[in-house]
């Protein structure tokens, strides 16, 4: 997850989208999380569209009420 971040924050989008997929699968209990990462990917390279896919997605997996909650506002 956060070698993820550093990926994202450094503007490589494309190693920080591969390491939130992996990220998801690898840790269950991260995919809310892996998701949201995905959808500010997303959003960073201009695709509300797919972001608001990712967002919603993250609410549907959610087991924690903050992560949910982040998720409901990225998708509004």
């Amino acid at each position: 997850v956060e070698a993820a971040r550093a990926f994202a924050d450094a503007g490589d989008a494309k190693r920080a989208d591969q390491l939130w997929t992996r990220a998801a699968s690898t840790y269950p209990a991260q995919r809310a999380l892996a998701l949201i990462g995905r959808a500010e990917v997303a959003l960073g390279q201009g695709d509300a569209a797919r972001a608001l896919s990712f967002y919603q997605n993250a609410q549907k997996a959610a087991w924690d009420p903050e992560v949910a909650t982040l998720a409901r506002i990225g998708a509004a």
